[in-house]
């Protein structure tokens, strides 16, 4: 969930997630690998553009643009042993009204805190009257953002500085329009090159679009719809969950819905 404010070259955003990755490994003497993060925030931005484009469409502008975000993150994040004592005397100690994420709290340890990060982008982009080339660069938490617990037993992630960049080429008719796109994400992360290549294509009308690609080594493909001011977006795609390229796949789905996102000129 992200509102966002938009007013001239300033924006001003809310975010609250949650993501839960939860992994047991070994049948004979089960272990749990529990990575649970609910964030909540605010983001203020702001970006410059130099150029633009001429009466016939023609043109090249490039855009810099800078951000700081003040983040809140409850963190549950450990590997935990299914039949060690550790969970069982937490449960056996746990208070009696304890229940959904408070419960978790108890049995498996938490860390809650706050930190401040830092983004920047860059961005170039190539026109004519039908077609459009974008090479994009951004460096996102800048040093790594850190978060200072103030309450629970255990330590926070650290969210990753991540360096990415992007290509894409996007052509535009009366009433069909296709994308190609590619970026490397995160290049400045130990990890084999092909889970760092998205590969991804998009085609359609403006009501209805086509979504397919390469995500780190797996397929992906989706359907958009667009209603003016209410925008639908369902997908699949797969992650890698091992520590090589293609070795041990994750299927994912996503549901991506968009309310009131129009603009107008004052």
């Amino acid at each position: 969930v992200h509102p966002t404010l938009k007013f001239g070259p300033f924006g001003l955003g809310f975010f609250a997630s949650t993501t839960t990755d939860i992994i047991l490994r070994n049948s004979i003497h089960p272990i749990f690998d529990i990575d649970y993060r609910q964030d909540r925030g605010m983001i203020l931005g702001y970006a410059h553009s130099f150029g633009g484009r001429n009466k016939k469409g023609n043109g090249s502008e490039t855009s810099v643009g800078v951000s700081l975000k003040y983040m809140n993150r409850l963190a549950i994040k450990d590997s935990y042993d299914l039949f060690g004592f550790d969970i069982l005397s937490n449960i056996d100690s746990m208070e009696m009204d304890a229940s959904g994420l408070s419960s978790m709290r108890q049995i498996f340890g938490y860390g809650l805190g706050n930190g401040y990060g830092v983004d920047v982008g860059i961005d170039h982009m190539i026109a004519t009257a039908n077609s459009e080339l974008r090479l994009a660069a951004s460096i996102l938490d800048v040093g790594d953002t850190r978060f200072k617990r103030y309450e629970g037993d255990k330590s926070i992630p650290v969210q990753e500085m991540s360096v990415n960049a992007g290509v894409s080429w996007r052509q535009k008719f009366l009433l069909f329009d296709y994308s190609l796109n590619c970026d490397l994400h995160p290049i400045n992360q130990p990890i084999d090159f092909g889970r760092k290549l998205h590969i991804g294509v998009e085609a359609g009308t403006p009501i209805l679009r086509l979504m397919g690609g390469w995500n780190a080594g797996y397929l992906s493909y989706g359907l958009g719809i667009n209603f003016w001011i209410v925008k639908l977006s369902v997908g699949m795609y797969g992650i890698e969950i091992g520590a090589k390229y293609r070795e041990h796949r994750a299927k994912r789905a996503v549901i991506y819905l968009s309310l009131l996102d129009f603009s107008f000129d004052a």
